[in-house]
């Protein structure tokens, strides 16, 4: 597919997420969790691990030498099971919940393969829906995101609503025994949670345990306050790559030292990070130096 970036907005609004604190008050400190409360006891504990591997000179490993096929990353059947699973059936964080305030604000997102409409309802509730057109399956909006009441098919004008309803088409004279109920736009699962909006990109028949999904991230972004930030910025880079190399060198530290000598290497502790499995979620927690000096300090002060 080659290299490309860019940067798109919308009567302002940037078209991807990328966060900026709301207003003045959110840089007090009792807006964040962790100056307000301190670290979590999960975070106490990975704390405590970072201690533990920096006093034996040591990281987080496995028992024994893991070996990684090579086929994981070029064998296209096993891609498309990966697409199936992980980007059709989990619930994706696609945007900010700044960009869509307003009846009638919507968005688009197709990052995933997948054509997604999302919009804000005349009530205030969030949907989203396949951004295809239920006649001939022509896509339905083209602009990244803005404000609208219907949306109209640029083949033949089949016209829907914020609820992804049919409410008009031309020359009906044909389609007289055609369920106008039934052929709305094809709705997914979209939920608002951490200031985020997360949307499972395939239609499901059973609902989703959604509180389950949220519940091991809670107290990781829970403190963190996202939904008082509005967008400030977006981009989109596109590589010719597997995903999981792009994942993988967000998922260990051990090339800090080699590959970023004169960035990243100062400043984190080298190889010392912690990985937590939160299933079906993960952490990934790399530390400052300066986690170092609690050591010979009372937990409480942490």
């Amino acid at each position: 597919r080659g290299v490309e970036s860019g940067e798109s907005s919308c009567e302002g609004r940037a078209s991807a997420v990328a966060a900026a604190p709301r207003s003045s008050k959110q840089h007090r400190p009792e807006a964040l969790r962790s100056a307000a409360m301190g670290p979590t006891d999960h975070e106490r504990e990975i704390i405590r691990r970072i201690f533990d591997f920096d006093e034996h000179g040591t990281t987080q490993m496995f028992d024994d030498v893991m070996e990684n096929p090579v086929s994981k990353y070029t064998d296209p059947d096993h891609l498309q099971r990966e697409i199936e699973v992980l980007f059709r059936q989990f619930p994706l964080a696609i945007a900010h919940r700044s960009q869509l305030t307003n009846p009638g604000d919507f968005l688009t997102h197709g990052e995933t393969g997948v054509p997604i409409l999302v919009t804000r309802t005349e009530e205030g509730h969030l949907k989203a829906f396949l951004n295809v057109c239920r006649h001939r399956g022509a896509p339905l909006e083209s602009e990244p995101c803005g404000n609208a009441r219907r949306f109209s098919c640029p083949y033949h004008a089949w016209t829907y609503d914020l609820d992804g309803a049919l409410r008009g088409l031309p020359q009906p004279v044909g389609f007289n025994s055609v369920d106008r109920a039934g052929v709305g736009l094809v709705e997914l699962p979209v939920f608002e949670h951490f200031g985020l909006i997360w949307v499972v990109p395939s239609p499901r028949h059973e609902p989703i345990d959604i509180d389950a999904w949220f519940a091991p991230l809670e107290e990781n972004l829970g403190g963190l306050d996202l939904g008082e930030h509005h967008l400030f910025r977006s981009w989109t880079l596109h590589r010719d790559m597997n995903w999981r190399i792009l994942l993988e060198g967000f998922q260990e530290s051990y090339h800090f030292c080699s590959a970023h000598r004169h960035t990243a290497c100062s400043s984190y502790l080298d190889n010392q990070s912690v990985w937590t499995d939160l299933y079906p979620h993960v952490r990934h927690s790399v530390p400052l130096p300066r986690v170092l000096e609690y050591r010979d300090q009372p937990e409480d002060t942490w």
